[in-house]
């Protein structure tokens, strides 16, 4: 069967893309190359748009889609391993980095505390060893002691749901046994929003990229109405359920993060607007979200 994905070739779209939103188009492969590989799901998003307004909409999105490859993760780490050592100058006899694995599944957290720990090797100066990496969040309260620093690493927060309800129960754990320990928190990116609303209960944070809501931060007035009704239009082709998902559950990314990252190679988190992820839309037999999620 002939692929036009795997040829390179463009698959010709249902619907007509008028000339100035397809030169957006064209340009925004330029800014976001990651879309060039995934251009049969591109136009099976913009064959679900009804109006003008709606695929400038999408394009506008995409368009602010923060996206980081391998290498960008990697310069993030670093920054990390530097925020860890040389401004917070913590030591490696009494600090311990832990993801916030917490249950049996595979977790995008221990992926970056495993690129941390490579980081960390990476610099021949620096005496951290494999005893300072955790990678189940609940050892902690049994391996911390008195005056002892934690570090709860992530690689995005995005509804900051997970994040407090994990600081919270470590911070009760600690007390319950009558320790003083200083909480930390990493992330490679975070939502703006989720951040600022972090209990004070950690004794610093750091987060290297900053992201603000796709259509809420991005749009006023009028244009914001428009826009928040465009999507939630949108929306409505999707199915209702998936598997054991509801779509209500998620409209507009979880708790309305309204988030667009991407980390390439990893499951997107579920924080992005999920006409970019969900699995099925109702009015069509067939549907490649541009960004599958499991």
């Amino acid at each position: 069967m002939y692929d036009a994905e795997a040829t390179g070739s463009i698959e010709r779209s249902n619907n007509k893309i008028p000339r100035d939103t397809l030169e957006k188009l064209v340009l925004l492969t330029i800014k976001q190359p990651w879309l060039i590989g995934r251009q049969g799901a591109f136009l099976e998003l913009f064959d679900l748009c009804k109006t003008t307004r709606e695929q400038s909409l999408i394009a506008s999105l995409l368009d602010k889609f923060h996206y980081l490859t391998d290498a960008d993760v990697r310069k993030r780490i670093d920054l990390i391993r530097d925020k860890i050592t040389n401004d917070w100058s913590l030591q490696p006899c009494n600090t311990k980095i832990s993801a916030f694995q917490k249950s049996d599944y595979a977790d995008s957290s221990e992926a970056v505390l495993y690129a941390l720990k490579a980081s960390f090797a990476a610099n021949a100066n620096l005496a951290w060893d494999t005893p300072n990496f955790i990678s189940n969040f609940n050892r902690l309260p049994d391996i911390l002691n008195a005056g002892d620093n934690v570090i709860l690493l992530d690689d995005f927060i995005g509804s900051g749901e997970t994040i407090q309800r994990r600081v919270k129960w470590l911070a009760q754990k600690i007390a319950d046994k009558g320790l003083v320990v200083s909480i930390y928190v990493c992330s490679v990116s975070g939502m703006e929003k989720a951040i600022a609303q972090l209990p004070p209960i950690f004794k610093d944070y750091f987060v290297v990229d900053f992201l603000r809501r796709g259509i809420s931060d991005s749009f006023e007035g009028e244009s914001l109405i428009e826009a928040l009704e465009d999507m939630a239009r949108l929306e409505s082709e999707l199915c209702a359920n998936h598997r054991d998902l509801s779509l209500t559950k998620f409209r507009f990314g979880y708790k309305k993060t309204e988030a667009l990252y991407y980390r390439d190679g990893c499951n997107p988190p579920n924080n992005i607007f999920p006409i970019f992820w969900w699995r099925c839309a109702s009015s069509r037999t067939t549907w490649r979200p541009i960004l599958p999620r499991i």
